[in-house]
C-alpha cells in the first residue's frame, strides 16, 4: 500500500469518534431513535456490478437489479441456498426503439426503481419512463413514456405497484432532464412530483408536486398511504391516497433515498449521507447554490454535494410514520 493511501486512511480513521460516530457537526443530533447503531450484518459483496440501484427478490431467492449500462441482471442463490452467492446472469439490456428519451445523449435505459409481482418486473427508468419486463422471456412493455405527461418526465426514479396491480405510483425527481439532474438538485429547483398511472385505462394523475427532489416511494401495507422521500428537505412525506393530502412530514437526519418494507410491518429508509450545518446553510441561501450551479461543472457540483459524506444510515419507520431505530 502506498504511503499516500496509508496517510489518507489514517486521516479518515482519526475523523471518527471512539464510539464510531462522525466528528462532523450535524444539523440533527443523532440521539433517541437516530442514535448510532450497527444492527445490520456486513452481508455479502457482489463484485463487478456497475452502480446497482434498487433490488428485488423473487420467491426462488433470485435477486434482480438494474445497472448503469442499461442491463437488468439476475443474481442467483448458491447451490446451498445463500442469497446473492450464485452466478450473475443478464436478463436483458434495455434498449427500446422508436420512443422518445429524456436525453438523446444516452441511447439505452438506466433501470432504477424496481418492483416485482409474479414474473413481471416493473421498472422506473429516467431515460424511458415506466416499463415492465417479463423475467422469463426478457420481453419489455412500455407503460409510461417520458412525453405522456406535461411537462415531460425529467428523471423517473422510483415506483411502487398496488397489490391489485391497478395502479403504479412513481416519482419524477425534477422536470429538468437527466443531462441537468445535478444542477436541478443543487440549485434548489423544487418541481419534483409523484404521479399515479392506471394500468386499466392508462390515465396518469399527479399525486403530489412541488417536491424538492422526489425520490423513493412506498405504499403502506393496506395501500391507503404513500410514503415519499423528499431528499433535499431531509423528510418523508406521508400522503393519504383517498384525498391526496399530506398527512404528516417526518424529518430525518439523512438525505433519504429509497423506502422499502422490512417484511415485519415496518419500513427501511436509506440515506447516503447525513445532514450537516453546511447543508443547512446552502438550503437557507439559494442564491449561493444558484451562483455555484452557474460556475461549476456537474463533476464539481457532485463533489460539493458529497462534502462531509462520512456516513450513510438506514432508519426503520413503523406504520404510524414514526422512526423507531
Amino acid at each position: 500500500m502506498s504511503k499516500v493511501r496509508q496517510r489518507k486512511q489514517k486521516e479518515k480513521q482519526e475523523r471518527r469518534c471512539a464510539d464510531g460516530m462522525p466528528k462532523t457537526e450535524l444539523a440533527i443530533q443523532l440521539s433517541g431513535p437516530f442514535s448510532f447503531k450497527n444492527k445490520i450484518t456486513p452481508g455479502l459483496r457482489v463484485k463487478g456490478l456497475a452502480s446497482p440501484e434498487s433490488l428485488v427478490q423473487d420467491d426462488r431467492g433470485n435477486l434482480y437489479t438494474g445497472l448503469h449500462d442499461g442491463r437488468i441482471v439476475r443474481n442467483k442463490p448458491s447451490d446451498d441456498g445463500r442469497i446473492g452467492a450464485g452466478d450473475v446472469v443478464n436478463v436483458t439490456s434495455v434498449f427500446i426503439k422508436n420512443i422518445p428519451r429524456a436525453t438523446e445523449r444516452v441511447d439505452h435505459g438506466r433501470p432504477l426503481g424496481l418492483r416485482l409481482q409474479g414474473d413481471t418486473l416493473y421498472v422506473a427508468d429516467p431515460n424511458y419512463g415506466i416499463y415492465s419486463l417479463n423475467t422469463h422471456s426478457g420481453k419489455v412493455k412500455t407503460l409510461v413514456k417520458v412525453n405522456d405527461v406535461n411537462p415531460s418526465l425529467g428523471y423517473t426514479d422510483d415506483l411502487d405497484v398496488s397489490k391489485d396491480g391497478k395502479y403504479i405510483y412513481f416519482s419524477d425527481v425534477t422536470s429538468l432532464h437527466s443531462d441537468k439532474i445535478m444542477y436541478g438538485i443543487y440549485s434548489g429547483v423544487c418541481d419534483g412530483r409523484v404521479l399515479r398511472y392506471s394500468t386499466e385505462n392508462e390515465e396518469i394523475r399527479t399525486v403530489v408536486d412541488n417536491l424538492c427532489v422526489a425520490n423513493g416511494v412506498q405504499l403502506s401495507q393496506d395501500d391507503k398511504l404513500l410514503f415519499v422521500s423528499e431528499t433535499m428537505q431531509c423528510a418523508i412525506k406521508v400522503i393519504d391516497l383517498s384525498t391526496l393530502k399530506i398527512l404528516k412530514i417526518v424529518n430525518v437526519p439523512i438525505f433519504p433515498d429509497n423506502i422499502r418494507p422490512t417484511g415485519k410491518g415496518t419500513y427501511w429508509i436509506a440515506g447516503g449521507s447525513l445532514r450537516t450545518p453546511w447543508h443547512s446553510f446552502l438550503e437557507r441561501n439559494p442564491v449561493v447554490r444558484q451562483i455555484a450551479s452557474g460556475l461549476l461543472s456537474e463533476y464539481y457540483i457532485t463533489k460539493l454535494m458529497l462534502q462531509f459524506r462520512e456516513y450513510g444510515m438506514v432508519l426503520e419507520m413503523n406504520e404510524n410514520s414514526s422512526v423507531t431505530t
